[in-house]
């Protein structure tokens, strides 16, 4: 017998919550009693007994191709906004091991990147920052950490998991339900999917109040969800100059902020150094008081009023 369903996403875009959902309501697999979720609020609980009558699994494993292809599928979708949240999320939480950690470590004015997050930036981190060291261990100061994170917020649409994901809707198989992430994110929105999903594919769901309330379960263990859009009132709170306390904002939000304060305002830099604004006002006074000698083009931002920018054109040719 083939699988009632395959599960096809990216790391960090909440699939195997899906398939523990699906396989636990569908009436076609099995009963399963124990809850998915860790300490750590991922639902990677080793010891479900799942029913193999659904598969999950992330196509970059598979050369960014779709597996079982004659079998019905879920692709989780991404849009250029979920990256704003998806990134800090992917890049705050614990992972379920060291070795499956993706999470920046802070100590003090240092950074950690774990073994994951370092063999896949350490190359990068080595060409922009001259780092020296050759060792899979990269240990940065804070304020180079946020800048590496903010040029990922400067030219967002050209990310990785986003460029893939992009690709690989193009290239689903024929019997596929696109599931939007963001959907995880929003109860009733969950719901509606959830139902779509099953009349399309034919899940044989029992959408009972155990369902509705496991949901809500997620999003009280889903990690940072509570100030998933904080960076969006800090934004409001500069344009309108009004005073708000940043002070505990993580380094993933800094960089965010960094980002957005240099495509936003034009010829500014935000410093590197270890410590950050500590609120919106004391924002609004640096750009007021911006020496206007300091001020020049860009060299980070892709575009300037449209044009693509020869700075950045520049330093993409170093």
């Amino acid at each position: 017998m083939g699988n009632i369903v395959n599960i096809a996403y990216q790391g960090g875009t909440h699939g195997n919550f899906l398939r523990y959902f699906i396989d636990r309501f569908s009436t076609l697999t099995p009963e399963i009693t124990e809850l998915p979720f860790l300490s750590n609020g991922n639902s990677h609980n080793p010891n479900i007994k799942y029913s193999d009558l659904i598969d999950r699994y992330h196509p970059e494993h598979h050369d960014n191709q779709f597996i079982n292809t004659n079998e019905p599928h879920i692709f989780i979708t991404i849009t250029e906004d979920d990256m704003h949240y998806l990134y800090r999320f992917i890049y705050t939480r614990d992972g379920d091991s060291m070795a499956q950690d993706m999470k920046v470590k802070l100590n003090n004015e240092y950074v950690e990147f774990t073994p994951d997050l370092s063999k896949m930036y350490l190359e990068k981190i080595k060409k922009l920052y001259n780092l020296k060291s050759s060792s899979g261990k990269i240990v940065l100061p804070r304020y180079i950490v946020r800048d590496f994170f903010k040029l990922h917020y400067l030219d967002i649409n050209k990310d990785g998991i986003l460029q893939d994901n992009i690709q690989l809707r193009k290239i689903a198989p024929e019997n596929t339900f696109f599931f939007p992430v963001d959907a995880f994110w929003n109860h009733e929105k969950f719901l509606k999917y959830v139902k779509e999903c099953n009349l399309k594919l034919n899940l044989n769901l029992n959408l009972d109040n155990t369902a509705i309330d496991l949901h809500q379960q997620f999003l009280k263990n889903l990690h940072v969800f509570q100030t998933r859009d904080r960076c969006k009132t800090i934004f409001n709170k500069i344009l309108n100059k009004e005073n708000f306390d940043i002070s505990n904002i993580d380094i993933v939000e800094e960089a965010c902020i960094s980002a957005w304060l240099e495509k936003n305002y034009e010829f500014v830099i935000v410093p590197l150094t270890n410590s950050f604004f500590k609120s919106t006002r004391e924002i609004v006074d640096w750009l007021e008081w911006y020496p206007q000698h300091y001020k020049a083009m860009n060299p980070n931002l892709p575009t300037f009023n449209g044009i693509p920018n020869p700075f950045h054109l520049w330093n993409l040719k170093k």
